[in-house]
């Protein structure tokens, strides 16, 4: 099992979520998602990591 950290860029208007595995500085599967689509950031967060374990 690999382990990966969560990132994130959150804009005013967009948020910029990856994972970067343990002991490499390249990021992957990189998704933007509107930040007005969610209310909160634990939304937005939860978001991205669903579409991630359905990818």
């Amino acid at each position: 099992m690999t382990t990966a950290c969560l990132i994130a860029d959150i804009g005013g208007t967009k948020g910029r979520f990856a994972l970067v595995e343990q002991g490499t500085l390249a990021p992957r599967d990189i998704r933007v998602l509107a930040v007005s689509a969610h209310e909160h950031l634990e939304q937005a967060i939860r978001h991205y990591l669903a579409e991630e374990a359905g990818a």
